[in-house]
């Protein structure tokens, strides 16, 4: 998995460079013409932000296989907040309305020209309520809980003022995630912030 985190970690690490100031100066809703990666900033969307990779772990019907894809979609959210662009997003989904939704909502976002800055999942562990280890395998739902960290998040629209925003918490929250391994692949059945879930012990 140390792919994926390299990659978790770039994505995460690009959305935070705008709290140390690292934003661009272009006029509200335009880009800098700048080669290679620019993070969003309160006046301006990311640019030049490449697609997330996968690996092999995450397409192997084990614990550890679930995992990886699991990051992976978190991966995949963000790149999709930071670009408007939720094909990968969606595609790793089957029949989750939640991350559907959101979905929606981002490509609403863009289409009218604003963007999403923030809102990185940072997520702490992976708990596997359902069913032991040993079952998971080809066909068969697997329940996880995931404790997450997520970055302040904040709503722009087309001329730069502020639609939305969430303010960052040390607290965190608790996503409960259903996840299925079919014809080769994981796929994401359901996602929900469920804040309320009692964590079980380390």
């Amino acid at each position: 998995m140390t792919h994926t985190f390299a990659k978790f970690a770039a994505v995460t690490a690009l959305a935070a460079m705008v709290l140390t100031g690292c934003g661009n100066d272009a006029a509200p809703g335009t880009v800098a013409a700048e080669e290679g990666p620019q993070p969003a900033s309160s006046t301006a969307p990311a640019i030049n932000v490449e697609r997330p990779e996968t690996n092999e772990l995450a397409g192997q019907p084990t614990l550890d296989g679930a995992k990886a894809f699991l990051y992976y979609y978190f991966e995949l959210e963000s790149y999709a907040q930071l670009t408007g662009d939720t094909t990968a997003m969606l595609e790793s989904m089957d029949k989750a309305p939640q991350p559907a939704a959101q979905a929606k909502h981002i490509n609403a976002v863009y289409d009218d020209g604003g963007w999403i800055l923030g809102g990185t999942e940072n997520i702490q562990n992976v708990f596997v309520i359902d069913p032991d280890a040993s079952k998971i395998g080809e066909g068969v739902e697997v329940t996880v809980l995931l404790p997450s960290i997520p970055t302040a998040y904040s709503e722009f629209t087309k001329d730069g003022s502020v639609s939305d925003t969430r303010e960052w918490s040390s607290k965190g929250t608790i996503h409960t995630a259903k996840l299925i391994f079919r014809g080769g692949e994981w796929r994401l059945t359901s996602l929900e912030e469920t804040p309320g879930v009692e964590l079980p012990e380390q």
